[in-house]
C-alpha cells in the first residue's frame, strides 16, 4: 500500500505505512522502520502525548513540528479509512 509522509522538510522525515486495519509502521528518511504502531498507538502521537526516534536518535512529536511541514489531519484519517 502507499505510504503516506507524515513530517516533510525537503522531503519525508516520517511515513507511515497501513500493514492492516490497525497496524501501521513508521519509516524514517533512512528508509529504517523505525516504529510499529496501532491506531490509538498513532492517535497518541498525533495528538502530542508520544514521540517517535528516528534511527538517528532524533525525537520527533508531531504537535512540535510546524503546520507546513506535518501532514494535516484530514489526510492522516483519509489515508487510515482506506
Amino acid at each position: 500500500m502507499k505510504t503516506l509522509g507524515l513530517i516533510n522538510y525537503e522531503g519525508d522525515n516520517l511515513s507511515l505505512k497501513k500493514v492492516a486495519p490497525n497496524k501501521f509502521i513508521v519509516v524514517d528518511q533512512f528508509d529504517v522502520k523505525v516504529s510499529e504502531l496501532t491506531l490509538e498507538e498513532l492517535c497518541d502521537w498525533i495528538e502530542g502525548r508520544t514521540s517517535i526516534k528516528d534511527s538517528q536518535g532524533m525525537d520527533w512529536y508531531y504537535t512540535y513540528q510546524p503546520q507546513d511541514a506535518r501532514v494535516s489531519l484530514f489526510k492522516i484519517i483519509n489515508y487510515i479509512m482506506r
